[in-house]
């Protein structure tokens, strides 16, 4: 394999690419597998506390609304990492990061929202670069409080591109089977229609509508 600033420019017999270029570097891989990165285009890396101790309750059947009744769920993990030292998250995130390499990751596109305002948002998002924001409108909302949700979120989008000098504007997630053509309205440039193209799903006590 030949490559180029990091680009794949040509997979041969090693004595066809040996006599086409004269290689900076060389590497062997004799007896090794090379095969692209993987790309986890979603997952939380930011965020203080663990939520291990509910693994057991869930393996006994305990249910995601039980969990936060008791104070666990995404509340346990929100209120540590408000509370966390900003190095804190540095460091936690810097060896998840780490442990994806050692298995093979080499993108991790990372979604965060456990600080719950910007302000919390901000401070717990350190050279991160924010590609895009995600938002839901309450299911049984009427139109013009679902087009409210979503101005707020693209206006949100759009102090962040000055407060974090985005080279350019963030994408938007948002609108869902039922509302996304206010989405589109409103500056989606992803929207999520599953169920649309696809039909409800069964419902069960650990699923909401989609």
């Amino acid at each position: 394999m030949a490559v180029d600033d990091g680009v794949i420019v040509e997979i041969g017999p090693a004595a066809a690419l040996n006599a086409r270029y004269t290689p900076r570097t060389r590497l062997d891989a004799t007896g090794k597998v090379l095969c692209p990165g993987f790309v986890d285009c979603h997952t939380h890396l930011v965020f203080g506390g663990e939520r291990v101790a509910e693994f057991e309750r869930k393996l006994a059947g305990a249910t995601y609304q039980e969990l936060l009744a008791a104070g666990g769920g995404i509340l346990s993990t929100m209120r540590a990492t408000r509370a966390a030292p900003l190095d804190s998250l540095v460091r936690t995130g810097q060896r998840r990061l780490a442990a994806l390499l050692k298995l093979g990751t080499t993108t991790v596109e990372i979604k965060s929202g456990y600080g719950l305002d910007a302000a919390n948002e901000l401070a717990a998002l350190p050279g991160v670069r924010v590609q895009g924001l995600m938002t839901m409108a309450p299911w049984d909302a009427p139109p013009d409080e679902i087009r409210t949700v979503f101005q707020r979120t693209r206006a949100l989008g759009e102090w962040l591109a000055v407060e974090m000098a985005l080279s350019q504007p963030p994408a938007f997630s948002m609108g869902m089977t039922d509302d996304f053509e206010i989405a589109i309205e409103e500056g989606a440039t992803h929207v999520r229609v599953g169920r649309a193209l696809f039909g409800e799903r069964e419902a069960t006590n650990e699923t909401t509508r989609g």
